[in-house]
């Protein structure tokens, strides 16, 4: 195999291999068959990244500070 094909093999191999975990949890208690948290930071800090993170209505009295991708939804209801 030439180095160039076999680099090429490598990485493919290294993408599908990569875990692919995330996660889709709830903050407050709007959605009772989801994990819930009582704070945003709470949450942010417990899902891997690429999770998405439910807010339910409520007032939330914190910095949240984001440091890895992930989706950040408030919900109507």
């Amino acid at each position: 195999m030439k180095p160039f094909a076999a680099i090429l093999f490598a990485g493919i191999c290294l993408i599908f291999a990569a875990p692919s975990s995330y996660a889709e949890v709830a903050v407050g208690n709007c959605r009772p068959h989801l994990v819930s948290y009582s704070t945003i930071s709470e949450a942010v800090a417990a899902v891997p990244a690429n999770s998405t993170v439910l807010v339910c209505p409520g007032i939330y009295p914190e910095q949240v500070i984001i440091t890895r991708p992930l989706t950040l939804k408030g919900l109507n209801q």
